[in-house]
């Protein structure tokens, strides 16, 4: 009589497959970027081109909780000093104030700026850019709440 014995145990590589996940978000990821990086600069007001060019991945940061959920995320947009002013607008400037001569002022006078909303416009552009690439990546996926 043959006796066989048969291994009752599988065998996983979850390290082989965190991996290959890794890779593949990565991947997903990068193409994200890349692509709100194009979008952006190309909603971007130029003059002169400097805000434009400025853009770029800004950071990334969140954490990991301990049910396996995550809260990360990656910011794109422009780096230059003054893009909050762009985005945001200015109000007029009426001069400057002399307190001596308690007069205002007229040179250096500023209209002001509308906002510009580079960054409204570039999320409606990006939104079925990165549902494409998802399911490009991943399949049927719907971005929904994951997208700000």
């Amino acid at each position: 009589m043959l006796q066989v014995s048969i291994d009752t145990k599988l065998k996983v590589d979850v390290g082989g497959m965190h991996r290959a996940i890794k890779v593949k978000n990565q991947l997903a990821i990068r193409e994200i970027v890349d692509q709100g990086i194009k979008i952006i600069r190309a909603e971007s007001p130029v003059d002169g081109g400097v805000f434009r060019d400025s853009v770029k991945r800004l950071d990334q940061g969140g954490s990991d909780g301990n049910d396996g959920s995550t809260d990360r995320f990656i910011r794109i947009g422009p780096s230059i000093y003054y893009s909050k002013f762009v985005i945001r607008g200015t109000r007029p400037s009426e001069g400057a104030y002399v307190p001596e001569l308690d007069v205002r002022i007229r040179s250096g006078t500023h209209p002001g700026l509308k906002p510009n909303k580079v960054i409204v416009r570039s999320k409606r552009r990006l939104r079925p850019v990165i549902t494409a690439i998802l399911r490009k990546h991943y399949g049927n996926f719907e971005l929904g709440r994951f997208f700000q």
